[in-house]
């Protein structure tokens, strides 16, 4: 379990990293702030907000502004 704080509204809610994948999107709970499962250089995954992801690397498939 992985404790994530809203960048927009800094509501902390948990996720179960485990259940997602490279590039998967989620919501905040509390703003709906649209947010990015990203593959770290170092082999981990984090989240951060859909905007600040590199677009280049595919993930605007799923992204529109």
């Amino acid at each position: 379990m992985k404790k994530i704080k809203c960048p927009e509204c800094e509501e902390t809610f948990s996720i179960e990293l485990d259940e997602y994948d490279d590039g998967d999107y989620l919501a905040c709970p509390e703003c709906n702030l649209e947010l990015v499962v990203v593959l770290s250089a170092t082999g981990r995954l984090s989240v951060k907000p859909a905007k600040e992801v590199d677009l280049e690397n595919g993930y605007d498939e799923f992204y529109s502004e």
